[in-house]
């Protein structure tokens, strides 16, 4: 699953670079297995977001990502840093934890009950986009590179605009990025 915190002019800089990495997280459930598998990967955002599975509140990312502390930005303001989206910020070890699903569960129907709320002055809730919406949560199946900050998936995936229109077009979008420098890899251990 993949996040995009902020609606088009409403962050504190009145912008949105849509990459879909203010929260990422690899979900992992097997038919009949009555666990998921939760792994937390990215924090893209300098705002709050905690993590919602059903009614439980999993936390905010930048703690579970072991970063919660803020720094003033050149702006003066506090702001979370960002996490796993650019080898030049915060690189962290990804989290994994394990929750019992509710009965009939599946990732097919409502992002599986995942959903975002940003917390703070500006609240906002990320959930499973409605029908004809743009979308600011997307699940991609199997193993996904996110993009680097600032990287629009509209450059990284240029199939993305296509399927996000029409979900019969363009269904393995996430298969075919146009430069491997606009995603991100975790950098080897030296």
């Amino acid at each position: 699953i993949a996040c995009e915190d902020v609606f088009p002019g409403s962050d504190i800089n009145g912008s949105c670079d849509y990459d879909f990495n203010d929260v990422v997280l690899k979900v992992t459930h097997v038919e009949g297995n009555p666990n998921i598998s939760i792994t937390f990967l990215a924090a893209g955002s300098t705002l709050g977001n905690s993590v919602y599975f059903g009614n439980e509140n999993l936390g905010e990312i930048h703690a579970i990502l072991g970063h919660s502390e803020k720094i003033k930005g050149k702006n003066g303001k506090e702001a979370y840093q960002m996490i796993n989206t650019s080898t030049k910020g915060l690189i962290a070890e990804t989290v994994t934890i394990t929750k019992p699903v509710p009965e009939g569960f599946s990732m097919s129907k409502n992002m599986g009950g995942f959903r975002i709320v940003r917390d703070g002055n500006v609240q906002s809730v990320v959930e499973a986009p409605k029908k004809g919406c743009v979308p600011y949560m997307i699940c991609v199946p199997g193993d996904w590179k996110w993009c680097v900050e600032n990287q629009a998936i509209f450059s990284t995936y240029s199939q993305f605009g296509g399927w996000s229109n029409d979900h019969n077009t363009n269904v393995d979008w996430y298969a075919n990025c146009s430069n491997a420098s606009q995603v991100f890899s975790f950098p080897a251990n030296n």
